[in-house]
Order: structure tokens, then sequence, then C-alpha cells
């Protein structure tokens, strides 16, 4: 069972060091936010908003808040950008109620800036890593998809979709 578990970590960390050889650029070329290339009805919000220290608390009625934390290095490879596709994708196609209510956010958090250093460090987040944060009553709990991420985002797009999508749902029952 460790040996399982090394060889997985090793596979992991070797996909997330090879990421770099693609960069993301916004319709006019420039190496800009990626907040430029997302639809209007997903709300992404800015890489410095929430620190570690800062207490999020859900003000929607009863209901849980759920925060999709996606982490990107400034240079990313094909693999990064099919995880970003996928999470855009779900978020569209079966969480646009709920994103435009504010139930469920999505952050993005470039992991080479030093401005986000503690948050990455909350998250033991480098490269891209991608999160589901539940904030309810007070409490927090987080569920960490990057080795399902990619695993599946790359070749098997609708599998990890289907699994974010039911996380999310998960989340989102009070």
């Amino acid at each position: 069972m460790k040996e399982i578990l090394k060889i997985s970590a090793l596979i992991l960390l070797f996909a997330m060091a090879s990421c770099g050889g693609g960069e993301k650029t916004n319709e006019t070329g420039d190496n800009d936010s990626l907040q430029n290339t997302k639809s209007d009805s997903i709300e992404v919000l800015s890489d410095t908003l929430m620190s570690p220290n800062d207490s999020v608390v859900a003000k929607i009625g009863e209901n849980p808040l759920v925060l999709i934390y996606y982490f990107h290095a400034t240079h990313r490879c094909a693999t990064c950008l099919a995880i970003e596709d996928c999470i855009d994708n779900v978020l569209k196609n079966e969480f646009a109620d709920e994103v435009k209510s504010g139930q469920v956010k999505l952050i993005e958090v470039n992991a080479d800036d030093a401005e986000n250093e503690d948050l990455c460090e909350k998250y033991e987040a480098f490269g891209t890593s991608v999160f589901i944060t539940r904030v309810y009553k007070g409490s927090e709990k987080s569920e960490d998809m990057t080795a399902d991420a990619f695993k599946l985002a790359n070749s098997r797009p609708d599998d990890f979709e289907e699994n974010l999508t039911s996380q999310i749902e998960n989340y989102l029952k009070p």
C-alpha cells in the first residue's frame, strides 16, 4: 500500500512539475489575468480576495457557501488549461443559478504571485491545484480535487466534470 502511495505521489509531482509549457493569453495577446477570458456568467474573484486568516461567513440565508479555489501558475500546460475549462463548464452548465446568487464562487489564485503566498500555504497549493471549500455555520471543510483533475481533465473531461459536479452538489446541501 505504501508503494502505491509513493508511486501516486511521484506521478502527481511529475505532472505538476511538467506544467509551464503553455502560456494562457487573453484575446488581445497579453499575458494578463485569466479573469479577462472568462464568460460574463461566471464571477471570478480577485487573486488576493481572501487570505487564510480571513473568515468567510455565508450570508446566503441558511445555505452553505461553496468556494472553488483554482490555483494556477503563470505559465500553464495543456492539462492545466483543460482543468480550467472543466471548471468553467461545470459552473456554466450545472451551477449558473448558484453562481449568479453568490452561493457558489470561483476564486482564481496565481500561485506564482508572492501576494498569494499565505493562501497557497493554507491549502498547500503550488502550481495548479483545485480545492472545493464549503463554508457553513462558521466552519470550513475542503476537498482537494487536484489529483482527480490531473488524472481526468485532459483525457476524460466528462468524468472530471461529473466528479466536480457531485462534490459541489454535496457541499451545497445544508
